[in-house]
């Protein structure tokens, strides 16, 4: 069937990188967070209008955020 909008991209994308916050892929997880975060503004900007791309950037910035407590508490 494939992907038919980029909101669906994000919505994997995101999924992935919950996935891999938690000790599923301990060593990878962090490696593949960048790479995922490095797709995901291509995949952003030339699939999504100006103003979903705004909200976009609000919505990476609460995950990474969520990432960052996930690895602070998993360390200390």
């Amino acid at each position: 069937m494939g992907i038919k909008t980029a909101m669906e991209i994000q919505e994997r994308i995101v999924i992935l990188l919950i996935l891999f916050s938690f000790d599923i892929f301990f060593h990878l997880s962090y490696l593949l967070f960048f790479l995922l975060v490095i797709i995901y503004w291509p995949v952003s900007y030339y699939f999504l209008e100006k103003r979903q791309f705004r909200s976009s950037i609000k919505y990476l910035i609460f995950i990474i955020g969520l990432l960052l407590i996930l690895f602070i508490y998993r360390n200390f």
